[in-house]
C-alpha cells in the first residue's frame, strides 16, 4: 500500500484520461518494418512530451497507472509531463506497464497495482479495461471516462 503523507485513494489512467491519447498507428506493430517502428517510437516520444492535458482530477493526490511502455526514456518523459502538469506532491507515484500491451495483460496488471496501492477508485477510458477491472475488483469503484465530454460514470 502506498503511503507518503496523506492517504491516496484514487488512481487514473494517463492517456485518454489525463493526457490526450496518441492517434493509432497506420499498421500494427507486428506489421511494421524496422524503420516504421523507429519512426513510431520517435513520434510517441514527441507526443508524450507535448500531449495536451484533458482532465485535472479533483483529488489532492493520486496515483497514475499507464499502459505506456516501461522504458527509461518513456518513464523520464512521463515523469516530466506529470510533474509539469500536476507537480510531484499531487502525483508522487506512477507506474508504466512492464509487459506486452494486451487487454488481458493490462487488466491483470492494473488490478494488481490497484490492490497494492489500496485504491478505492480508478478512472480509465478503455471500456474493455473498465469491464475487466470491474470483474476483477468488485470492491473498487472503476469509473469509465469519456475524454470528449470529460464525464466519468460508474
Amino acid at each position: 500500500m502506498i503511503r507518503d503523507g496523506d492517504e491516496i485513494l484514487c488512481g487514473y489512467d494517463l492517456d485518454g484520461v489525463l493526457a490526450q491519447q496518441p492517434p493509432p498507428p497506420e499498421k500494427s506493430w507486428g506489421h511494421m518494418n524496422g524503420a516504421e517502428r523507429h519512426a513510431r517510437l520517435v513520434f510517441l516520444r514527441t507526443w508524450y512530451s507535448t500531449a495536451a492535458p484533458i482532465w485535472n482530477p479533483p483529488d489532492a493526490r493520486f496515483v497514475v497507472l499507464s499502459a505506456r511502455k516501461n522504458t527509461s526514456d518513456i518513464v523520464s518523459i512521463t515523469e516530466s509531463w506529470l510533474n509539469t502538469r500536476f507537480g510531484y506532491y499531487r502525483v508522487p507515484y506512477f507506474i508504466l506497464l512492464p509487459m506486452p500491451r494486451t487487454i488481458r495483460n493490462v487488466v491483470a496488471w492494473k488490478a494488481e497495482r490497484i490492490r497494492e496501492c489500496g485504491l478505492t477508485d480508478f478512472t480509465e477510458d478503455n471500456p474493455r479495461v473498465v469491464s475487466g477491472l470491474r470483474k476483477a475488483l468488485p470492491e473498487v469503484r472503476v469509473w469509465l471516462f469519456d475524454p470528449v465530454t470529460q464525464i466519468r460514470r460508474l
